[in-house]
């Protein structure tokens, strides 16, 4: 997660456990035994949404009153922007004992949020093979499987017995955090396959992994991006993945918690920049820089906003004569933007699923259209009935039906086409879709409108 949680997000007992906390650690007699007794019983996850949103120098201290392990379980569960600040407040020697502590991956989060010079004189306190486990891991794209993998895995050779890869389970046990599966690699550490556990607990100890391995597994690659990874496991079911180099040699694994965690990063990422801002904008300090990357999406908006201007401008004389024409405008364009940011949510979110692509255009296109079709009717309908109940005049009332039947129509259709054309031209749907669906549904609801009330009221003589 990128964004800070507050106290209002908690449930209750979490929020009066925080305000309990502050007030132990603020008194100027500090009973420490009670501060441990309240935590004593609760879950590392439940602990890190406590001090997500605790002032750091008081989480810091609630850190120094548990012992390193769960210490390092909480800081894996907390959230960025707020494990940041606390990790400064750590010595470098004993944040360097708690990422020993951690799985790779996380450790490697962590240090990665450092800056250099921090995250170095970490490092230098930290054993050599895992710092260079480390290292390894923060030199691949944070959003590619690479970045998200953790080297801590159990593997044995092919020609292994069940005895000896049980065996290597239990020494394992210690540093792997949690076992799915044994791989089976080569002499050349090549993937060959995967041992189920279930399998090697009801195998003979003397039989050899090789005969009754998975040889069909599904592993990706170093720069596969987290997306396509988490679509993987998604498809398949699976409890971890194995990613391999060029040569199919196994350089890690990552396990479902890691693609949960993508996920809802990612859902959180789309969410905000159909909004037209970026999750950054909550930790970026500097105003200029967060006017700088909404500016231009606010822009295309003005520039929509004018254009239907200038269109609205070019009938002034058919609305001095009609001047009831002027009450239905908002209502032909809200009600089609409404509809095509629908549209285009569902298919950006079917984009991030691998379940729309430039492909399945066509048949995602009907079905749009015929959603759009319906709805058109039935706003079309009761929009034409109001305004004719209101105004007494069923030629506007045609107009004005006809317009929303078009105008959701086509919302509808463009909702359906823009995002994936977009992505064809790698050009982020999600962040680009709401202000071109706006400027486009304004646009066109207008000419729609326009259009057909010149047509009508000259082919019935309407006189208003």
């Amino acid at each position: 997660m990128t964004t800070r949680r507050t106290i209002e997000s908690l449930d209750e007992h979490k929020r009066e456990l925080v305000v309990t906390l502050d007030r132990l650690l603020g008194a100027k007699e500090q009973n420490l035994g009670m501060i441990r007794n309240l935590l004593v019983d609760l879950h590392h996850a439940d602990i890190a949404d406590v001090l997500d949103v605790m002032d750091p120098e008081y989480a810091v201290r609630v850190l120094d009153l548990l012992d390193s392990e769960t210490a390092s379980d909480i800081l894996a569960e907390m959230e960025e922007t707020a494990r940041t600040p606390l990790v400064e407040l750590v010595p470098p020697h004993e944040l360097a004992e708690l990422v020993e502590e951690m799985p790779t991956d996380d450790a490697a989060d962590l240090v990665g949020e450092l800056d250099e010079a921090a995250a170095e004189e970490v490092l230098s306190h930290v054993a050599e093979e895992e710092r260079q486990e480390i290292r390894d891991l923060l030199s691949y794209d944070e959003k590619t499987a690479g970045g998200l993998m953790e080297s801590d895995y159990v593997a044995v050779r092919q020609d292994a017995t069940v005895s000896m890869a049980i065996e290597a389970i239990r020494r394992a046990v210690e540093e792997v955090e949690s076992i799915y599966y044994v791989y089976v690699v080569d002499d050349q550490e090549k993937l060959t396959g995967l041992l189920r556990l279930r399998d090697l607990l009801l195998s003979p100890g003397s039989r050899r992994v090789d005969e009754f391995m998975w040889a069909d597994i599904t592993s990706v690659p170093l720069e596969m991006d987290q997306e396509d990874v988490a679509r993987l496991v998604q498809q398949y079911d699976l409890a971890a993945i194995p990613v391999v180099d060029d040569s199919g040699r196994l350089m890690g694994r990552i396990t479902h918690d890691d693609i949960a965690d993508v996920l809802e990063d990612e859902i959180e990422e789309d969410l905000m920049l159909m909004a037209g801002v970026s999750s950054d904008d909550i930790i970026e300090r500097s105003s200029l820089r967060i006017a700088g990357g909404r500016l231009p999406w606010i822009m295309i908006g003005l520039v929509s906003a004018l254009v239907a201007g200038l269109i609205i401008d070019n009938h002034e004389q058919m609305l001095e004569q009609y001047m009831v024409l002027a009450i239905f405008i908002p209502v032909v364009m809200a009600i089609g933007g409404s509809i095509g940011l629908q549209s285009s949510t569902i298919v950006v979110r079917g984009l991030a699923t691998g379940q729309a692509d430039l492909i399945h255009l066509g048949s995602r296109l009907l079905r749009e259209m015929r959603i759009g079709l319906v709805m058109g009717l039935a706003c079309g309908l009761s929009v034409g009935a109001i305004a004719w109940l209101w105004q007494g005049a069923w030629v506007l009332a045609v107009i004005v039906g006809l317009s929303m039947l078009m105008g959701i129509l086509v919302a509808a259709t463009l909702g359906a086409v823009i995002p994936v054309l977009l992505d064809r031209y790698k050009i982020d749907p999600a962040l680009a879709s709401g202000p071109f669906m706006t400027m486009s549904n304004d646009v066109v609801g207008l000419l729609i409108y326009f259009g057909l009330a010149t047509l009508l009221l000259r082919w019935f003589n309407y006189a208003g």
